[in-house]
């Protein structure tokens, strides 16, 4: 009885921290310019800002789970000792551009160069996992654009959302694709603040490369929220199995600097059982170091390197849907 007790107690403890962690986020955002354009609108705010459950709740529900998001990260981040990734990778976003050109330190940025080889790779592979003209992008650490430029130079029709940690980085990704139609904004934590079911295709390339394991489940757990029916998740990933990786690791090794970036590795025994615990199916896994990518033209890198009829993106690729009705087990 007293165990049941105590349990109660910390729930309700629990419930009433992230109500107060709730109502001080609400209060910041009303003095916003934002919220106030929204109160003109009086019906409309009534409306947005509905209980959980009705039909109308949709702003309230993104609330909640920014709080939950926010509570999230900083609950992982505490109970490890690494570096704080938004920190890291807004301090070398400024060190680069410091030292180079905008326009070189945007590719130096992310993934230390090769910008539009790397954004072609990218486009080629969604295109290749079925691509439409006027499908929904998400793209989770969007960086500089590498993708969303060859979107758009390919004359891509559809929706597309960039998200990434650094204001630096999707700013210039906006101004270089030209596309006002576009959606750029920085990330609120491990969640994606768009409506349930309402993309196609949700891309985390060199995202998880940077979190910890239980980051990525819960990116995950929220993906699988905004996936459509048919969708595709599609992440990169390194792994220990794979040896032109282990030099990152040797490299993570050898630096000693407070700020630096994390780099994780990911098994596939991970993968499997994170998929398994979310009902995701994995249409495929592909090596980092052999060509899987179908290319319509050569890719050419910065160092005069060529691919040519396939390519590789160097990390590992992963390939996951959703898990219908009649694939679960006992149906």
């Amino acid at each position: 009885m007293e165990a049941e007790i105590s349990r109660f107690k910390k729930k309700l403890q629990e419930g009433l921290e992230r109500t107060r962690a709730l109502e001080t986020w609400v209060h910041n955002i009303s003095h916003s310019l934002a919220w106030r354009a929204l109160e003109r609108f009086d019906d409309l705010g009534r409306r947005l800002i509905a209980p959980p459950g009705t039909r109308q709740g949709l702003f309230y529900n993104l609330v909640t789970r920014k709080v939950e998001a926010d509570a999230d990260v900083s609950r992982v981040r505490r109970s490890s000792k690494l570096p704080n990734f938004l920190k890291s990778y807004d301090k070398l976003t400024k060190r680069l551009l410091q030292t180079h050109t905008r326009e070189h330190a945007m590719s130096l940025a992310v993934g230390g160069g090769d910008f539009e080889a790397i954004g072609l790779l990218e486009y080629h592979l969604l295109t290749q996992n079925g691509l439409k003209k006027k499908d929904i992008v998400i793209d989770v650490g969007c960086g500089s654009g590498r993708l969303a430029f060859q979107l758009s130079r390919h004359n891509f029709e559809g929706d597309y959302i960039g998200v990434d940690i650094v204001p630096d980085l999707f700013e210039y990704a906006m101004n270089l694709c030209k596309r006002p139609d576009w959606k750029f904004y920085e990330a609120p934590g491990l969640i994606i603040p768009e409506p349930d079911e309402s993309a196609d295709f949700i891309c985390f390339f060199s995202v998880f490369t940077h979190l910890l394991h239980e980051e990525t489940f819960l990116y995950l757990k929220d993906t699988k929220r905004v996936l459509k029916p048919n969708g595709k998740i599609i992440f990169s990933f390194l792994e220990f199995s794979i040896p032109s990786h282990w030099w990152i690791f040797e490299t993570s090794l050898a630096d000693r600097s407070p700020d630096k970036v994390l780099n994780q590795f990911v098994s596939r025994d991970a993968i499997q059982a994170w998929a398994s615990h979310l009902e995701l199916r994995i249409l495929e896994i592909n090596d980092g170091d052999k060509p899987h990518i179908n290319l319509p033209q050569p890719v050419r890198f910065d160092d005069g390197r060529e691919m040519v009829e396939k390519g590789n993106l160097g990390q590992s690729v992963c390939v996951l849907t959703k898990v219908y009705d009649n694939e679960r087990p006992g149906r």
